[in-house]
């Protein structure tokens, strides 16, 4: 599959997991930001290695210990703490790759719904993912400045907003990773699609 034919599948499953959680087709905006998500995060579900393979999980979707009591389908893969550290997670599996982009549509929504909504920003969109707990990233530059205390009293970790300014200076950088990433493949899903991208 070429990169147009392989953004035009993947735009398509998109466009029908918003349809499926929310009952209408999403702006260019909510499409383009959940496509970025969606292709960094997996390579639209098919960057996974290991017992993760085919599990149709579109977003990095952590699994609850309440999945799990659950019996919901489960594969084991790593994750990353802000300070760099791996850590073994288990992930959600779907049977289906609409039901794995449904569950990133809900996953956004509750962290960054008025923020999608408003269709002005990447960066806005991506701060919010952040603080709604969607993602996390490691922040080596917070690190070397002000030593591991950076990434324990960050937001990542604690789930709390950082009360020191080096824990501030973590998710500063984690926001900035996540929105510069976001950024760089917005623009190159549009380019791909030939589509104006998303407002920065």
């Amino acid at each position: 599959m070429g990169d147009v034919q392989a953004a035009e599948w993947a735009r398509a499953v998109v466009v029908a997991a918003w349809r499926a959680e929310t009952g209408r087709d999403p702006s260019l905006f909510e499409a383009q930001c959940v496509q970025a998500l969606t292709q960094y995060e997996t390579r639209w579900g098919a960057g996974w290695t290991g017992d993760c393979v085919n599990s149709h999980n579109w977003g990095s979707i952590h699994a609850t210990t309440a999945d799990v009591n659950a019996g919901r389908p489960t594969c084991e893969h790593s994750d990353t703490y802000p300070d760099g550290t791996r850590y073994a997670q288990r992930f959600l599996m779907y049977p289906d790759d609409v039901r794995g982009c449904r569950d990133v549509v809900r996953h956004m929504l509750r962290a960054a719904g008025p923020e999608l909504a408003a269709g002005t920003s990447t960066d806005a969109v991506w701060r919010a993912l952040f603080y709604g707990r969607y993602y996390g990233a490691h922040c080596p530059e917070a690190i070397k400045a002000f030593g591991p205390s950076a990434a324990a009293d960050s937001f990542s970790r604690t789930g709390k907003m950082p009360t020191t300014a080096h824990g501030q200076a973590c998710d500063d950088e984690c926001i900035r990773q996540g929105q510069d990433t976001a950024s760089a493949v917005v623009r190159g899903i549009a380019q791909t699609l030939g589509e104006e991208p998303a407002p920065t």
